[in-house]
């Protein structure tokens, strides 16, 4: 679930990054790197829970994988709101002076 969250967010997000500045931009490209990162860190524990022999290791590593799947997702949610309030905010209102969010 979180790679598909992780690259569904990275396919849509360069439109949404149209008005954003240069400090934006590199931001939202770290937070996208730490994505993959906890993508990768919940593979690993995924993968090492079902290797471990022992119950106490095995509910150790499944709680790593869950742990760094919910921080990708949390991740996710707040950068979708971010780039949601940057859109906006660039086109605040239309041509009746209503405000679209």
């Amino acid at each position: 679930m979180i790679g598909e969250v992780s690259s569904k967010y990275r396919t849509s997000l360069p439109n949404w990054l149209a008005g954003l500045n240069h400090w934006e931009d590199a931001m939202v490209d770290e937070l996208n790197r730490l994505l993959e990162d906890l993508h990768d860190l919940q593979t690993y524990w995924s993968t090492e829970s079902k290797m471990r022999e022992d119950e106490s290791g095995k509910m150790y590593a499944d709680g790593m994988s869950h742990g760094f799947k919910y921080a990708a997702i949390a991740l996710h949610t707040v950068l979708r709101k971010y780039v949601a309030f940057e859109l906006c905010e660039s086109e605040r209102a239309d041509d009746d002076g209503n405000f679209p969010c």
